[in-house]
């Protein structure tokens, strides 16, 4: 049981103007590390563990995600988005400390993608439909094991493997009270 009731994560932010980045400055890069630091803000401390930006960590993420679920219909629509959000930009800076790659919008989506390019392969990573399935309340979705999948094929995929890991062709519904 969480240990207190679930709010809105206040100050998701989305990518900056291009006009206030240096030239070949990644645009994706702050605005998903401040909300992959506003999950830990806001997050830290309503299970047992630490949101510590390691692969070790995403199991507190998967423990909060079980805990949020029932609750998760409290929110409007909006804020269950933004909670998916900061926690989804959480995974994916799990990833970028401990592979590097690039992050990338996702073609037809409001959300970014990381690609880790080692020349002879591809990986990359989107984890909004798994966090999305398990505030859902779908009990096979785990963050960790999803990111288990990527950091195995970014270490020892075969030349010419260009693989996405977490992209569901068939997402969770929408979660919070205004998406019934």
């Amino acid at each position: 049981m969480l240990p207190a009731p679930l709010t809105a994560p206040a100050l998701v932010r989305p990518p900056c103007p291009r006009s206030h980045r240096p030239p070949g400055e990644n645009l994706l890069t702050d605005p998903i590390r401040h909300n992959a630091e506003l999950a830990v803000q806001r997050l830290q401390g309503r299970v047992p563990g630490v949101w510590d930006f390691t692969p070790d960590s995403l199991a507190v993420v998967d423990r909060f995600l079980a805990a949020a679920a029932p609750q998760i219909a409290q929110l409007s629509a909006g804020d269950a988005r933004a909670l998916a959000s900061i926690i989804g930009c959480y995974v994916l800076e799990v990833g970028l400390r401990e592979h590097g790659g690039e992050y990338q919008r996702f073609a037809g989506r409001e959300e970014s993608v990381l690609v880790v390019d080692r020349g002879t392969h591809q990986v990359a990573l989107i984890p909004f439909d798994t966090v999305r399935a398990r505030l859902a309340g779908s009990q096979g979705a785990a963050v960790s094991v999803l990111y288990r999948g990527f950091s195995d094929n970014v270490r020892s995929a075969a030349p010419g493997t260009r693989v996405l890991h977490g992209l569901d062709p068939a997402p969770a519904p929408p979660v919070g009270h205004a998406a019934r």
